[in-house]
């Protein structure tokens, strides 16, 4: 039966002013749309569940995090930017970074755990262990295979850039992952400790600095793993 507020689409144009992040963005509907996200969400599960299983770092205290654990008062932008994220609200796309311990991986894994938990499917994992997990690929014949993996899942959540030996093959790699879903507008969120003007790989920062898909987000809180017994990571 359709849906006498979207004629069955499923989706509406968000009505808000120029500027706002989510002009132009059809959003779902609000009477019917919800259901069949979550339906959307139960079919792409269904096609990425094994890898994300096999390859995810969510691991340890990484799978505890929370944005209930986190303390939105220390770094109320990052918080907030993110929190969109999860929500699906603002740019498809946000980068956040800052010095170390400040709480960006806690924030980026509660993220991740935010949308498994709704069912939707998401890929967490540092920029080395992205690289390396292709790279296991090699002898397996399943590089491409997961080379595309990472360009297609739903939402992408990479821990660490920068942190990885920017060999020319590695930069090659994370543009492949990058640009493609830059092309596609997938919901992506990395987290780093590099500026983005500081990025040595230059098609990455082209894209990262395109407001119109990423919001650049500087997290200056101060290290919580001094004194607070490590409750914020990352």
């Amino acid at each position: 039966m359709n849906c006498a507020f979207c004629g069955g689409l499923g989706v509406v144009k968000a009505d808000v002013p120029v500027g706002h992040p989510d002009f132009g963005r059809m959003l779902p509907c609000p009477r019917c749309g919800e259901q069949r996200a979550r339906e959307q969400a139960a079919r792409l599960m269904a096609v990425f569940s094994e890898q994300i299983a096999r390859y995810s770092g969510l691991r340890g205290w990484l799978a505890e995090c929370r944005f209930r654990g986190f303390d939105a008062r220390r770094a109320a932008a990052a918080y907030n930017a993110v929190t969109r994220w999860a929500d699906g609200q603002g740019p498809a796309w946000v980068y956040l970074y800052g010095p170390p311990g400040n709480g960006k991986t806690h924030l980026a894994a509660a993220a991740a755990n935010t949308l498994l938990d709704r069912g939707y499917p998401v890929l967490f994992a540092t920029a080395p262990d992205l690289l390396a997990m292709v790279r296991s690929g090699f002898d397996t014949g399943e590089a491409e295979a997961l080379i595309g993996f990472c360009q297609r899942v739903p939402a992408l959540v990479v821990d660490d850039l920068g942190a990885e030996q920017l060999t020319p093959w590695a930069a090659e790699v994370l543009f492949r992952v990058f640009n493609a879903r830059y092309v596609e507008r997938l919901r992506t969120l990395v987290v780093s400790n590099v500026a983005v003007n500081d990025i040595p790989e230059p098609r990455l920062a082209s894209r990262f600095q395109d407001a119109a898909v990423c919001a650049v987000v500087a997290n200056s809180a101060p290290d919580y793993r001094r004194g607070r017994n490590g409750v914020h990571r990352g």
